[in-house]
């Protein structure tokens, strides 16, 4: 028999899917009368799905609403993303605070666009991704049937020109070294390919003097968890910090630094930012004919090439490779 007008429906969604039976309610109509919709749930068969949709009408509470705040809380206990990644995500996730308490099934694409556009193009871009992986999250145990984050049409970020470091430039970092506070920290960023991030995440512990390693143990990525070699030039500049005793390398008035506090009061080089430093190291090093794969692992880069699965790079190889640059 056909049900009444907003007593719902059932239908067979398109593809291969564990639940393919999706049931819905009508909640209103538009201006421009379009109906309005309230999906209540997915099903792996149609019995199933007619017996959800009687529950809900004699009892709406019988269905469980599972709102965006789940989906994101839920995602990231089961993600395994690097810290610096998921302090991205929670910070794009209370710029979602609309959407917090809103049933996820519900949630409409206009709804999105119109809190999205509102950004600036890399936030918008941060949101989207931040709600792209709730999508997937939401669709894999099917409170969902689609990623509405790909219909999401973000501003492009206008990529920022790098500029290099001077040889001149460095030599007069280390002529003037001691003059400023902290002017040791840009020429251990120029002679490792260290993130700034990593380096203020630097306990003392993870420096191996004997060795002569810095143990990388937070990252932007998985491939950024490493040993970096220390360049022997700046290894005087490691040790004296190292024999300062603290818990961590870098640290102001007791507690370890953050990048704003770094970035605003402590970085002095007015023509270059920090990320330049890193973009300097390996501008610079590939001109001494350094092996492309001890790179990668010096400086956090994923490889995909199959000769590295065959490859044992041992620590002394790649301390004559970081010792091959020179400003």
């Amino acid at each position: 028999m056909r049900r009444g007008n907003g007593d719902g429906g059932i239908f067979k969604l398109s593809g291969k899917r564990r639940k393919p039976y999706a049931v819905r309610i009508t909640t209103g109509w538009t201006d421009e009368g379009k109906q309005q919709y309230k999906y209540i749930g997915y099903y792996e068969n149609k019995t199933a799905a007619k017996k959800a949709l009687n529950e809900y009408l004699i009892n709406p509470q019988t269905i469980d609403i599972v709102t965006f705040a789940d989906v994101f809380e839920n995602m990231l206990k089961k993600s395994d993303f690097s810290p610096s990644t998921e302090r991205q995500y929670k910070s794009a996730f209370k710029q979602l605070s609309e959407l917090h308490n809103k049933n996820i099934s519900e949630i409409r694409l206009d709804q999105l666009e119109t809190i999205v556009e509102r950004h600036t193009p890399s936030i918008q871009l941060r949101l989207k991704n931040t709600l792209s992986n709730c999508y997937k999250y939401a669709m894999r145990y099917d409170y969902v049937s689609k990623n509405l984050a790909d219909f999401l049409n973000v501003k492009t970020v206008k990529a920022k020109e790098r500029s290099v470091f001077t040889v001149q430039e460095i030599n007069n970092l280390w002529k003037n070294l001691g003059s400023v506070r902290f002017d040791d920290i840009p020429l251990i960023l120029l002679y490792s390919g260290l993130r700034i991030s990593e380096l203020l995440g630097l306990e003392t512990s993870d420096v191996d003097l004997k060795n002569k390693t810095l143990n990388i143990r937070s990252s932007k990525t998985k491939a950024g968890i490493r040993v970096v070699p220390i360049h022997d030039k700046i290894f005087p500049l490691i040790e004296k910090r190292y024999k300062a005793a603290n818990s961590h390398f870098i640290m102001v008035n007791g507690k370890p630094m953050t990048y704003a506090q770094f970035n605003m009061s402590y970085w002095s080089i007015k023509n270059h930012t920090i990320h330049e430093t890193r973009h300097t190291f390996t501008t610079q090093i590939q001109k001494y004919d350094v092996d492309k794969l001890a790179l990668k692992k010096i400086i956090g880069h994923a490889t995909t090439d199959i000769t590295d699965h065959y490859t044992h790079r041992t620590l002394e190889e790649l301390k004559a490779e970081i010792n091959k640059l020179k400003y």
